[in-house]
């Protein structure tokens, strides 16, 4: 839209570049207002990797139409586009010019400024470095919005001038662009993706012979991984830009600083960059499993694995190992309600729940191969030990409760109406979240008076929860959740102390933490852990967060809690995302399989109606995502869906009559029981506030 001329600023003596807008283009307002917010957008970024506005005008010709102009630096080099004709980039200036673009997209995100045009043919190679060039579709942002028709969308790299030639530009558009919702700075940190994939193998990470079927690559595939086009490249790489080429924007890396860090964090490892092997156990939900481990000396192999977190090579005979839920026994949904490793890394606590028990506490020994359940622990959750492994603290009928594993029933230690993590100090004390809004407590171990340890301010925080003690037994961390900050699944890793009351941000965007010797952090962010090297006596963060988990993990809605638990040896157990699609199909009494009852996804917990004519079931889009009540026609095969407001439903009941439902829905922090007739067209109505959770069971 633009012509970019070299010239001469005799002022300063020195070659400019001057960009002015055509006549014809100059009469548009549409146009001539892009090319103004170019001008406003590059004078708020000063960045070495951006290019530098200089001056902006007008220049009047009597008898013609205004000139528009701007003088920007003159940049000596070739574009990215020009470069990438001759092949791809070696490694090292893949890590290079990807962490500059990374850098720059960062100080414009930190401005408000989304570039919404990153492609190869908007970044200029100089002996400096690389310089993002183009902010003539850059937004804004000012808080969510809608973006440009497609008509207006980004600039085409070269014309369609034949047939089966691709627009340049939508090679590098997010799903959310092509679909025209809002965009954020997470929109161009997956054409960051695009361009890393396309400098890495020169080849581009999406491809189609027609505009459609290009747009329907990037929304529904995704590209051959980097390591199997580029041999030598580390799959790391693969892992960042994988991650950046997420399809929903909450799967993304959420900054384009992260990005940046991880690349030189490869560049600066090199081939040690993919020694992490984490030991990893794995939940599966709502079926019978059998057990299942490999005997391969497992107690030694856990340690040597653990202990990559931490090292730039693997130690010899390093391993990874998989841990399966008891007999008939699974995970809670979404596995939720914790794991948890003793002090020593010898011993597992996790939560499991059968399809006709409630959930309860087991532990397995890491040496052994098979789990016990803790006696008294029903409807337990988030357990925790004690610094000397002998005692277990964990939230169950409303209370904080701790038990001797030597012996003895549960002690209650204090009221937790929907307990959201905690963690038991060196000095005796545990702090814990009591509930999903109220402010970090703190306890003795014993038993007494709780008492807040953090300032909860109701009208900005949502909620403060999983805390977890660093060694002092003084300093811990914490997440808040913030209302009314445009993403209230981000949370503030925060760094508390019950002897001076001080409290100190450390993360932006985190969820659950953990500190472990020797000086890391590790917490989750979306769905991916990563350790940062971390200070836990004078509270700093320093170098780069690095991911140490190549699998999704799994997590709770909302995105603040991931599960995974460390020990002081530095052993690592996490759970990792499985897929959660369901089918509902008839069976004949014989268990042969019949017809599928409506299609597959995630449906859960099916109830018939005592007439026989109708299925209540909860269907959710993801299985990270909360989901609706729905009820099926047996006789007519449509469904309905019950409840209009997404939310958190579960185990539907039909009343005798087959003519009204009682589920859970959750209206507040605790889930109620709600109830709706099949002959009411309105919203269901509460039918018992809960302070506790309760499920209905049946109804008589």
């Amino acid at each position: 839209m633009g012509e970019v001329w070299k010239g001469r600023d005799t002022r300063l003596d020195r070659d400019v570049a001057i960009k002015n807008l055509p006549a014809g283009f100059a009469k548009d307002d549409q146009l001539r207002a892009r090319f103004e917010r170019e001008a406003k957008t590059i004078s708020s970024l000063n960045h070495p990797n951006i290019c530098t506005l200089f001056d902006v005008g007008q220049c009047d010709i009597p008898g013609e139409a205004a000139v528009h102009y701007l003088v920007m630096e003159l940049i000596e080099g070739e574009s990215l586009a020009d470069r990438l004709v001759r092949g791809p980039l070696p490694l090292d200036q893949v890590l290079k010019v990807g962490a500059q673009i990374g850098d720059a997209l960062d100080r414009a995100h930190r401005q408000g400024v989304v570039h919404r045009d990153l492609k190869p043919g908007n970044v200029m190679l100089t002996k400096a470095g690389a310089k993002l060039l183009d902010f003539g579709l850059a937004h804004i942002s000012t808080g969510p919005g809608p973006v440009t028709s497609q008509t207006k969308m980004p600039t085409q790299s070269k014309p369609l001038t034949a047939e089966g030639t691709i627009l340049g530009t939508f090679q590098y558009m997010a799903p959310e662009q092509l679909e025209g919702v809002e965009t954020d700075g997470r929109t161009d940190i997956f054409a960051l993706g695009a361009v890393l994939y396309e400098m890495a193998t020169g080849r581009r990470a999406f491809q189609g012979s027609s505009r459609t079927s290009l747009i329907a690559a990037i929304i529904s595939s995704q590209p051959e991984p980097i390591s199997s086009v580029t041999k030598v490249t580390p799959p790391a790489l693969d892992h960042v830009v994988r991650k950046c080429l997420e399809k929903d924007r909450e799967d993304r890396w959420q900054s384009a600083r992260d990005v940046a860090g991880q690349l030189r964090w490869i560049g600066e490892t090199g081939s040690q960059a993919d020694a992490v092997s984490p030991v990893r156990i794995r939940g599966r939900q709502r079926e019978r499993l059998a057990w299942a481990v490999a005997a391969i000396g497992l107690a030694s192999a856990l340690a040597l694995a653990a202990a990559l977190v931490f090292q730039k090579a693997p130690p010899p005979g390093a391993l990874r190992a998989t841990i399966d839920p008891p007999p008939g026994e699974g995970l809670m949904p979404f596995d939720e309600f914790g794991v948890a490793l003793s002090p020593d890394g010898r011993e597992l606590a996790f939560v499991a729940s059968g399809p006709d028990a409630k959930p309860g506490i087991w532990i397995r020994k890491l040496s052994g191969i098979s789990s016990r359940p803790v006696p008294e622990t029903d409807g337990a959750a988030y357990p925790f030990w004690s610094p000397d492994g002998v005692h277990l603290g964990f939230f169950a009928d409303g209370k904080l409760k701790t038990i001797d594993l030597r012996g003895g029933s549960p002690r209650v230690i204090a009221e937790a109406p929907s307990g959201r993590g905690g963690s038991w100090g060196t000095r005796g004390t545990i702090v814990f979240a009591p509930n999903i809004t109220a402010p970090i407590h703190q306890v003795r171990a014993e038993g007494g008076e709780a008492a807040p340890v953090t300032r909860y301010d109701e009208a900005k925080h949502a909620t403060h929860r999983w805390p977890s003690f660093l060694p002092d037994g003084d300093h811990f961390l914490y997440l808040v959740r913030l209302r009314l900050t445009g993403r209230p699944e981000a949370g503030q890793l925060t760094l508390g102390s019950i002897g001076s009351g001080e409290e100190t941000v450390l993360i932006d965007d985190s969820t659950n933490a953990l500190y472990v010797e020797p000086g890391r952090l590790l917490f989750g962010r979306g769905s991916s852990l990563y350790a940062w090297r971390f200070d836990a006596a004078r509270g700093r963060l320093s170098g780069q967060a690095v991911p140490i988990a190549s699998e999704k993990l799994s997590y709770s809605e909302p995105k603040n809690f991931v599960s995974f638990t460390a020990s002081d040896d530095g052993t690592l157990i996490y759970v990792p995302e499985v897929s959660a699609t369901t089918e509902m199909r008839w069976f004949d009494r014989d268990g042969r399989p019949l017809e599928l009852l409506g299609s597959a996804g995630v449906n859960l917990t099916p109830r018939i109606s005592p007439d026989g004519a109708k299925v209540a079931y909860v269907r959710q889009e993801s299985a990270q995502s909360l989901g609706d009540l729905w009820v099926r026609d047996l006789g007519y095969d449509r469904a309905v869906r019950v409840t209009q407001k997404s939310g958190f439903y579960g185990t539907p009941q039909w009343s005798p009559d087959s003519e009204s439902i009682v589920f859970l829905c959750q209206q507040k922090g605790v889930p109620d029981l709600c109830i709706k007739s099949m002959h009411d067209g309105g919203e269901p109505r509460v039918l018992h506030e809960s302070t506790t959770w309760k499920v209905p069971g049946s109804w008589l």
